[in-house]
């Protein structure tokens, strides 16, 4: 029933059939009806033709849609099974995506991009030009330096060949990095094969130093701090350590390369007196027996479980979230904040399985009766390099603002010294002139006493002959009052004795 032909031909005969039948009712209808019919039987043909088409083009769009719909289906579990792997398999037997990533966000979480054989072609106060492609080299990818990264500069030195292998697993004279020389900033001079870097604060005379007599080194240019680890200053880095065994014997990080650390630090060894020892003895004794002498902190509990046990090591936190640069990628019990660093379930044990664990967890586990301890193994404090050169930066600041106020103090004391000094001498001087003057008055008060003496004699001679005058006077007064009074009354009498001889006449 699928051939367009028994269609056509069933078609042809309606048609006919339809004529005929128009034809039969022209004898009683009339021609409007008749009319109406015609166009009524030709839109129906129509109808039909268009809702064939449609059918035709549904059924077609339907079976696209199965089969897209299933090659979505198909590709959905192909990139499910890429991207997460089997999920009815508890163990995976071939590497996912997201396993992928988690191995590669891992290795790179702590170490960013690198470029070595590095040569640094020109040098100022400010700045220095570094060549990224590495000399000789013909075919070198770019650097993908974009302004405003901060990179972490080191000075490469060839491995002697006596630490080549095990400890590096390198050929003799492979450049590694050696020293670290600052920490700079790309500046916007940054090209495919070259950076211009500057100082992310001002250069210390050490790093100036390091500058102008690094002669023909290259430099290892690190976008990340390298950070510090316990496996790192093992002789044998592929070989896992047996637990079982005594860690005086077998330490749980595996064997130091006690010869290459003391290499590694060669560097240090300007340090005053027993300082370099004690500063490399715990990168030699890492992992090795615990001694009486050693820091609580520092001695960690190597157990052994005695029955099946799961431990949480993953904590909460965003299961999609991403790093962030004050994220912490643990939380102060030790559990794993970070996706990349999450193990995606507990931690599981069993028995006769041999772990070493901080003392607080260790006694914890202890007490739960799960384990039995074995024996204590000292355990170093990693180191921080970036939080170390960024403290020892603002230390070093500070340092030198004390030595700049010490200085200027300094200066200031020695010019109020100096002051003090022509204070000193001209006080001296004026002390001088002023004895001479004390001299010549004290002789002058000498002089004026002996003076004084004579005028007061004089004086007291002078007071008694004035106090006789003074007697005197006032004897010659009285006398002079006695005779005025005899003489008034001789005057009185006399006048008396006149008138009365005037008036007897």
């Amino acid at each position: 029933m699928n051939s367009p032909i028994i269609y056509q031909v069933i078609f042809g005969l309606l048609f006919l059939f339809f004529c005929y039948l128009t034809y039969r009712v022209t004898q009683t209808w009339r021609w409007p009806h008749v009319t109406v019919a015609f166009f009524l039987f030709v839109a129906a043909i129509a109808v039909c033709f268009n809702s064939a088409r449609t059918v035709a083009t549904h059924m077609a769009w339907k079976k696209a849609h199965r089969q897209l719909s299933a090659q979505l289906h198909a590709a959905s579990q192909k990139r499910d099974l890429l991207v997460h792997g089997d999920l009815k398999l508890t163990v995976q037997d071939a590497p996912s995506i997201r396993s992928l990533q988690a191995k590669l966000g891992r290795t790179l979480l702590d170490r960013g991009r690198v470029w070595r054989n590095c040569t640094p072609t020109q040098f100022d106060a400010s700045s220095v030009t570094v060549n990224t492609v590495p000399p000789g080299a013909t075919d070198a990818p770019q650097n993908r330096i974009d302004e405003g990264t901060v990179l972490y500069a080191f000075v490469e030195e060839p491995v002697a060949a006596e630490f080549a292998e095990p400890p590096l697993s390198l050929a003799a004279g492979t450049k590694v990095p050696w020293y670290f020389v600052a920490e700079f900033t790309a500046t916007a001079a940054t090209t495919d094969t070259s950076v211009t870097l500057q100082w992310t604060r001002r250069p210390r005379r050490y790093e100036q130093w390091v500058m102008n007599n690094m002669g023909a080194r290259t430099w290892t240019l690190y976008e990340t701090m390298p950070v510090d680890g316990h496996r790192y200053f093992a002789t044998d880095l592929t070989q896992e350590p047996n637990l079982s065994v005594d860690a005086g014997e077998e330490p749980v990080f595996g064997k130091s390369g006690e010869e290459f650390i003391r290499q590694l630090f060669e560097s240090s060894q300007g340090l005053v007196g027993d300082q370099w020892e004690a500063m490399i003895q715990p990168y030699i004794r890492d992992g090795g027996r615990a001694g009486d002498d050693d820091p609580s902190d520092s001695k960690w509990l190597k157990i052994r479980f005695t029955q099946n046990h799961q431990e949480q090591v993953d904590g909460v936190g965003d299961p999609l979230g991403g790093v962030t640069q004050s994220e912490s990628f643990f939380s102060g019990d030790g559990l794993a904040t970070v996706p990349l660093v999450r193990r995606g379930g507990d931690a599981e044990f069993k028995a006769d399985d041999w772990a070493v664990f901080p003392p607080q967890a260790a006694n914890r586990l202890v007490g739960s009766g799960v384990c039995e301890p074995r024996e204590e193994v000292f355990v170093r404090n990693v180191v921080s390099y970036d939080y170390s050169l960024r403290s020892t930066t603002q230390q070093l600041i500070a340092l030198e603002l004390d030595q700049q106020r010490v200085a200027r103090n300094t200066a200031a004391m020695t010019e109020s010294n100096r002051r003090t000094l022509d204070q000193t001498s001209f006080r001296t001087t004026e002390t001088q002139q002023l004895n001479e003057d004390l001299a010549k008055f004290q002789f002058e008060t000498q002089k004026i006493t002996g003076y004084l003496s004579r005028l007061e004699e004089q004086k007291a001679a002078r007071m008694a002959e004035l106090s006789n005058l003074y007697q005197t006077n006032l004897q010659l007064a009285a006398e002079l009052a006695r005779i005025e009074r005899v003489l008034t009354l001789r005057v009185n009498r006399r006048s008396k004795e006149a008138i009365a001889e005037t008036g007897a006449e």
